[in-house]
């Protein structure tokens, strides 16, 4: 496998001296699945002893991707192979105890291990409960021997913990933390091609491995929303929602209620992912 500059940025960026969490958010279709199993079989004979590398997504079949992946890099060089002892859900390398496995989604699952590397794969389908405690358990390794990777989409909403962890890493106050975004300029059109390049490195590596063509596809197929969200790495409000993005904003008007004037408040309460709405409306009387 030969990396791309953009992986080579990533990978001096989170293995710096120091991390211990390290977020990358960028658009589908980047690679983001095979770029992590490479990572997980590096760290296999280059990590710490006993290195011990965990992969967790929102389900084990989707965690179950990148041992997939790193079990047919692994099959096609002889000398891993020769290495490495394959069983139905892991890997390991007898020489030096090292282990990949990926962990189903469940709290009560993912207690009483010690990563030397955690993979978060697709963080933003990942619930808060599974990432505290996926997480508590990082520490007991020294900073050099125990990295928190996550690799993801946007979430579809800001009341995530992907969320959460743009903005600590956004305030850039925590040296341990390592956050990389890749993501198309906030209010580009859909079709304008240099802000597909801009959220899309694999479009613009040495080796392209995303065409145009297929972005120009999805374009067409998907909503604006969910375009922007999985393949702009755009943050959007309202994925689900049916006004098309940017429409609501655009009915605003500039509207002051008088002194005295007669109103009608109706509020809309939400529980949790979706939207709060407060909505005023005068009161007109005509006389018949």
């Amino acid at each position: 496998m030969r990396l791309q500059p953009f992986q080579q940025e990533i990978t001096r960026g989170a293995f710096a001296p120091g991390i211990r969490t390290a977020l990358v958010s960028m658009p589908r279709a980047n690679g983001k699945t095979a770029y992590a199993a490479a990572l997980a079989i590096a760290e296999l004979f280059v990590g710490p002893p006993s290195a011990e590398v965990l992969i967790v997504a929102s389900d084990k079949k989707q965690a179950s991707h990148v041992l997939k992946y790193a079990k047919e890099m692994i099959a096609k060089s002889p000398e891993l192979a020769a290495r490495v002892v394959e069983y139905a859900d892991h890997l390991a390398v007898p020489e030096n105890n090292a282990v990949l496995m990926p962990l189903p989604a469940e709290p009560g699952a993912l207690h009483g291990y010690d990563p030397s590397l955690l993979i978060v794969d697709e963080l933003h389908v990942v619930t808060e409960d599974v990432w505290e405690a996926a997480t508590s358990v990082v520490g007991k390794r020294p900073p050099d021997q125990s990295l928190t990777l996550a690799i993801s989409t946007p979430a579809s909403s800001p009341d995530s913990v992907m969320w959460k962890l743009i903005a600590h890493g956004r305030a850039g106050d925590d040296s341990s933390f390592y956050l990389k975004e890749f993501s198309a300029p906030e209010g580009c059109g859909l079709d304008d091609r240099e802000a597909w390049r801009a959220a899309n490195p694999a479009m613009t590596c040495p080796q392209p491995f995303l065409a145009e063509d297929g972005m120009l596809a999805a374009m067409r197929t998907l909503r604006e929303p969910v375009f922007r969200q999985l393949r702009l790495g755009q943050w959007v409000s309202g994925v689900d929602a049916w006004l098309p993005f940017g429409a609501w904003d655009a009915c605003r008007v500039d509207r002051e209620v008088k002194p005295g004037e007669r109103v009608v408040l109706a509020f809309d309460g939400s529980a949790s992912g979706d939207s709060t709405a407060l909505v005023g409306c005068r009161v007109c009387c005509t006389n018949r």
